[in-house]
């Protein structure tokens, strides 16, 4: 019987010669040169596949979810109700559930697909049982560890040993994770300015506050000024200094074990959960919680009302304090929509959290007759107009969330779309491409770029809304948004296709057929490119013609986009009618 080894990231030992080795997933660095090396397909690269998993996910999810707060309050020997709990678990719950079910399947579907051979795993041994620090640490080492990756994978194959030949072996690593956050000139001053104003408010004035978190410092001048009340701003009185891991102590993993969690399990997948989840909480439910708590209910911030983007998903000390405001005084909680994601995905990848904790959900679309407070007095003056620019997608190393878009290096468009260009765009129309690194988490994404297009035309991240003023056309490979941003600054054009990727919203399909009629979306790169080799010296003439000024109006109304700063006077509006938030 033949035989080979299973390798599930780019941390697994190698025990096999490499032609006997068989890849989880396209996150594994394997040598693509050797075609003997087999990788298995992405699980969820199928439409039908990943909704009949999303679906399953839910269920289990609201089975969880609803018998997890009898355990912590039993853990802390507390009497909190389910809500609360609900509220500040939900994101990580939702982020665990997710990997380790695709980890589970792709080790599953790895075993079936090579059924008739001897099967090998080396299971990594770790010193203890290592642990996130908070649901901002889960994300981030699920999203781009190998080492915490091998960790979760190496515990699966404790469930599915009845199938597999496990070598235990011990492996030399790096246990100290902890990632301190760099800031730049620009967000430092902003920060200090906020801390500032927020100790003249706590401290001083001792007035009550309308709390904010993650909206723009200028527009939240203008939202205030007008009630001379001065906004408090959440993020620098909860602030999040670093990604961290720890490994549990034994009085600490003995107390966990303690709490015997159990639920109505219907599979082996399930059983797993069952026996991990406590182990796998994040410290600040369980270790830090009383810290945190004790925080919260000393911290005198008197509000009834608390607007916020995307902290409440992962800052925990935040969402600690956050919902003991809402649920025990009655603060009316305001949420945000922090990005213009008008694809199917919308709010799926948490089960529909913003709509089940918050007093009033505002999305970017018109149904909330408010300006997305992004844009207001958004800053998109031009500059010498005479880039290409490439916008693309870029995916975290480890896909952790069932949602329906580009998950893994193997799916994006960007590369084979750039390599398109370098081949066929016309010699003086090449000199201008350029590219700009935003998240970059796999580093492999921006070095196969870079090989395609040459150093000299990537850009380094954080300069994109620099880049973007000198473009004098844009091409985005994915409609979030990145794609507004370009939409109101320079020309810009969309890449692919939405029957089959980044499908939209059933109410967006008419906008995209409108989009697709006026040549500012295109379904391949070859479409694109034959529109641009013909077009390059007329692009302003084209965009500003009249039908194109009449769609970009559509879009920009559909999706309440105005960059107009006479826009926050509206919000001020809205937030001080007490109507607006029963």
């Amino acid at each position: 019987m033949k035989q080979i080894q299973v390798i599930a990231t780019d941390f697994s030992p190698r025990v096999l010669t490499e032609d006997k080795l068989y890849y989880l997933g396209p996150w594994c660095n394997q040598k693509k040169k050797n075609q003997k090396n087999k990788v298995l397909k992405y699980v969820w690269s199928e439409k039908k596949e990943l909704k009949k998993d999303y679906n399953y996910l839910n269920i289990l999810f609201k089975k969880i979810i609803k018998s997890l707060p009898k355990y912590l309050n039993k853990y802390h020997n507390t009497n909190l109700p389910n809500i609360f709990w609900k509220s500040i678990i939900w994101v990580w719950l939702s982020f665990y559930l997710s990997s380790t079910f695709l980890k589970w399947r792709s080790f599953s579907n790895g075993i079936n697909k090579n059924k008739k051979k001897k099967i090998k795993f080396v299971q990594v041994q770790f010193d203890g049982i290592i642990c996130s620090k908070d649901t901002h640490s889960y994300k981030n080492f699920i999203q781009e560890s190998d080492i915490f990756n091998e960790y979760e994978y190496s515990k699966i194959s404790n469930f599915l040993k009845d199938k597999i030949d496990i070598i235990k072996k011990k492996k030399s690593y790096v246990f100290n994770f902890n990632y301190k956050f760099k800031y730049r000139v620009s967000i430092l001053i902003s920060k200090i300015i906020k801390t500032v104003i927020n100790f003249i408010k706590i401290k001083i004035l001792k007035t009550e506050a309308i709390v904010y978190q993650g909206l723009k410092i200028k527009n939240l001048f203008r939202l205030t000024i007008q009630k001379l009340k001065f906004p408090l701003f959440i993020d620098e009185v909860f602030p999040i200094k670093s990604i961290k891991l720890k490994k549990l102590k034994k009085h600490e993993i003995k107390k966990r074990k303690k709490i015997k969690f159990k639920f109505n399990v219907n599979n082996k997948y399930e059983n797993y959960l069952m026996n991990n989840i406590f182990l796998d909480i994040p410290i600040s439910f369980l270790e830090d919680f009383q810290e945190f708590q004790n925080k919260a209910k000393k911290l005198n911030i008197k509000t009834d009302l608390i607007v916020s983007s995307i902290g409440h998903y992962f800052n925990d000390k935040y969402k600690i304090w956050l919902f003991f405001k809402k649920i025990f005084e009655k603060s009316k909680l305001i949420i945000i929509e922090h990005g213009g994601n008008h694809s199917v995905s919308r709010h799926s990848s948490f089960f529909n959290y913003d709509n089940i904790v918050g007093d009033v959900f505002i999305p970017w679309d018109k149904s909330s007759k408010l300006p997305a407070e992004k844009y207001i007095g958004f800053n998109n003056k031009k500059k010498l107009s005479k880039n290409l620019l490439y916008v693309g997608h870029e995916t975290d190393k480890y896909p952790s969330k069932t949602i329906p878009d580009i998950s893994t290096i193997n799916e994006l468009e960007s590369i084979p779309n750039l390599d398109y260009l370098n081949k066929n765009l016309n010699k003086n129309t090449l000199k201008k491409l350029v590219y700009v690194e935003k998240k970059t988490r796999d580093k492999r994404t921006i070095e196969r770029i870079k090989k395609i297009i040459g150093k000299d035309k990537t850009k380094k991240k954080g300069t994109f809304l620099n880049e973007l003023r000198k473009t004098k056309l844009a091409i985005c490979d994915y409609p979030q948004t990145s794609y507004f941003d370009c939409l109101i600054t320079c020309p810009t054009i969309m890449v692919f296709d939405y029957q089959k990727e980044w499908t939209p919203l059933k109410k967006f399909f008419k906008l995209y057929n409108i989009l697709k009629k006026n040549n500012m979306l295109f379904k391949d790169i070859q479409e694109a490119t034959k529109f641009i080799n013909k077009n390059w010296d007329q692009i302003d003439i084209w965009w500003n013609s009249g039908q194109i000024v009449n769609v970009r109006k559509i879009i920009l109304d559909e999706f309440c986009i105005d960059t107009n700063i006479k826009g926050a006077n509206k919000w001020y509006k809205f937030l001080n009618n007490k109507s607006n938030l029963k």
